[in-house]
């Protein structure tokens, strides 16, 4: 029966991953990646956007692009979504052999990885997180089980960091938590004096594995300045502001409670267990509630790394309280389940409000989401205006897609690239602040396509040097007027 249970459950979280292709960075990720194959060429330098072109472009994820634009050319947008359910299963199941390999019970580790399911739906896109997402389970799975002994598959973590330091930049969180986990055994070591230390020899051969694959890291066409990258990005906080993962969780969002709810059971767990956790597990806790409060996008990474461990001390906590009724006799068992059934009342209450926008998850849908400006893009390929070109923020990355090299964008997703005085002229005219029309005029800015129903859409509008050229129910395109200036 747990093998049953076990398929099905993970069939069912691979289920709710199944959500239409909405992602803004996703074309121009494929534009490149048809770029790379078409040029025989790795681009170092932009060509895609007209403010910034032949500016020095890290692309760190050029390794998942090319693969992006493979499964594209063979399979379409229903190959993409094929791809993000893999890399969401192959994390879940990865997850979940962890926390198995813990002896967690089945229900135990089913309920957690329900739970990280319904909790990460959202973030699992055709994008190059997802191989963080996954490789951070697999090193954490092996880091796991040679922590506590039962094996040691250390010696592919250098070939799994080469790797992933050529899909995607978020290699960094691997050499993260190695360098979290050795410094925890350390202190193990050190302070941990209630609990059997790790030998010496271990932690050195951990540290020894930490040093090869931060060599590992490094061999990719950017070398060390592909370390420096993710540091830069997370220091940028002009460049954050853009965008939207990169800001605090919103908690007033329903399913953020499921956040809260791996947290209060670890704290649950953690007061409850026979074992206290070790000193290394606490100091990774710490960081991870950190990042997960201060990006959105880390809270796949928190469910990742917590689960494991919030499933070995939830099931050691039960088999305490379990133990307990059993000396007490009936009464005490009767408090214990009627504690319980207290606890599931208040489960419910508490995600209650979850449960409708959580529902329309088990509903399979694939396929582009209608929140690109096709019908803008089909009528610039059809009746061709002159440029430069102003764009949504958001659009960017289909614009390249669709219409490069015939157009280049003002901006997009890759905003690392672009310098202080483009991100502050976009904001400026994007947002109808004062000199927005001295921006448009400074820059020689000739057409604009944005949403529709935005204050600049209202603003050139009324401005008498500008005219509607297109216009549906998502976007307005407007073209100067001949001879037109402010």
């Amino acid at each position: 029966m747990g093998a049953v249970a076990s398929v099905v459950v993970l069939a069912l979280a691979g289920l709710v991953q199944v959500t239409p292709v909405s992602d803004y960075d996703l074309w121009w990720l494929l534009k490149t990646g048809e770029h790379m194959v078409t040029t025989r060429s790795f681009p170092t330098a932009d060509p895609f956007s007209w403010t910034a072109q032949g500016a020095y472009w890290l692309n760190h994820a050029w390794g998942f692009e090319l693969l992006l634009y493979a499964v594209y050319s063979v399979a379409g947008l229903a190959g993409l979504v094929a791809l993000q359910v893999a890399f969401a299963l192959a994390t879940l199941g990865v997850t979940y052999w962890t926390l198995r390999r813990e002896e967690v019970p089945v229900a135990w580790a089913l309920a957690l990885i329900a739970l990280a399911a319904l909790a990460t739906r959202g973030f699992w896109a055709p994008r190059p997180q997802v191989v963080t997402y996954l490789a951070t389970a697999v090193l954490w799975a092996i880091v796991w089980e040679y922590r506590q002994g039962r094996g040691d598959r250390l010696a592919w973590l250098p070939l799994l960091t080469l790797l992933w330091a050529n899909l995607h930049g978020g290699f960094f969180v691997g050499l993260a938590v190695l360098a979290l986990a050795t410094l925890g055994q350390l202190a193990d070591r050190a302070f941990d004096r209630g609990q059997e230390a790790p030998p010496a020899p271990r932690v050195g051969r951990l540290a020894a594995v930490f040093g090869l694959c931060l060599v590992a890291s490094v061999l990719n066409p950017f070398h060390v300045r592909a370390l420096r990258f993710p540091l830069e990005v997370a220091a940028d906080r002009a460049a954050k502001d853009f965008i939207i993962e990169w800001s605090s969780p919103a908690f007033q969002n329903p399913e953020l409670r499921l956040f809260e709810a791996l947290l209060l059971f670890f704290l649950a767990a953690w007061s409850l267990a026979r074992r206290r956790p070790r000193l290394a597990d606490v100091g990774l806790v710490v960081v991870l509630v950190y990042l997960a409060l201060d990006a959105t996008r880390n809270i796949p990474l928190f469910f990742v790394l917590l689960t494991p461990l919030a499933g070995r001390l939830g099931a050691d906590a039960w088999v305490r309280v379990r133990l307990w009724a059993r000396e007490r006799g009936g009464p005490a068992r009767a408090r214990v389940w009627t504690s319980a059934g207290l606890a599931a009342l208040i489960v419910v209450a508490w995600f209650r409000p979850v449960v409708p926008q959580l529902a329309p998850a088990l509903v399979p849908r694939w396929g582009t989401a209608s929140v690109f400006p096709a019908g803008a893009v089909e009528f610039l390929r059809r009746n061709p205006m002159p440029g430069p070109l102003f764009n949504d923020y958001g659009w960017g990355g289909y614009l390249i897609y669709h219409l490069f090299p015939r157009y280049r964008v003002f901006m997009d997703g890759r905003i690392a690239i672009f310098p202080p005085h483009v991100r502050q002229d976009f904001v400026t005219i994007n947002n109808g602040q004062a000199g927005w029309q001295e921006a448009l005029d400074r820059r020689g800015i000739e057409l604009v396509l944005i949403r529709k129903g935005t204050a600049l859409a209202s603003l050139l509008r009324e401005a008498s040097a500008w005219a509607v050229a297109y216009e549906d129910g998502q976007a307005v395109i407007f073209q100067r007027r001949p001879g037109a200036r402010t």
